[in-house]
């Protein structure tokens, strides 16, 4: 839509957050809208999403949910909001990694909170370019992802992240059975 169109459904997103925040299927539209609104919008509904306590967490666990929290988790990036919002999902970390959709965003803060540390290297791969058979051959999964940019992070590809710990430990999460 127009910017003026998408300024004044995020005027109505903003007024209505703490509702719209707990539908279970409002939280792609919530993702589009941080995504594609200007910054002032996107820091609008961010802001109004993680005013509102615990609700960032609550919408975690979804489907949809998930790719709003990670859409507010990038547009507060460097705000003091953006700190907010990593307090509140460390404090449900517990609960979101026994969701599935809530490994994904504490993938998340795993990815951001190394890259400020400059401690891992998280790298994402598609399932679509990745079979397991492929990985039994190699043995190597760093290798295995090699070809997934740094820029991809953790946020932006689910639902298959491996990231390496330069201590020398690894981890692997993934929902698809692998």
């Amino acid at each position: 839509g127009e910017p003026r169109q998408r300024r004044r459904l995020i005027a109505e997103l903003v007024r209505n957050a703490p509702e719209v925040g707990r539908d279970i299927h409002s939280g792609a539209v919530l993702a589009k809208a941080i995504e594609y609104g200007d910054r002032d919008d996107q820091l609008a509904l961010a802001r109004s999403l993680v005013m509102q306590e615990g609700l960032v967490a609550s919408m975690a666990k979804t489907r949809h949910g998930s790719g709003a929290a990670k859409a507010l988790l990038e547009a507060l990036e460097g705000e003091p909001e953006g700190d907010e919002a990593h307090r509140q999902l460390r404090e449900e970390a517990g609960a979101l990694r026994q969701r599935r959709y809530g490994r994904a965003v504490v993938a998340c803060l795993g990815a951001e909170t190394a890259s400020k540390a400059k401690a891992k290297t998280c790298d994402v791969w598609k399932a679509s370019s990745f079979s397991r058979s492929s990985t039994r051959e190699s043995n190597s999964w760093p290798e295995a992802f090699s070809h997934v940019s740094t820029e991809e992070s953790a946020c932006g590809q689910w639902p298959h992240t491996f990231c390496r710990t330069t201590t020398g430990g690894s981890s692997w999460s993934d929902d698809s059975g692998f």
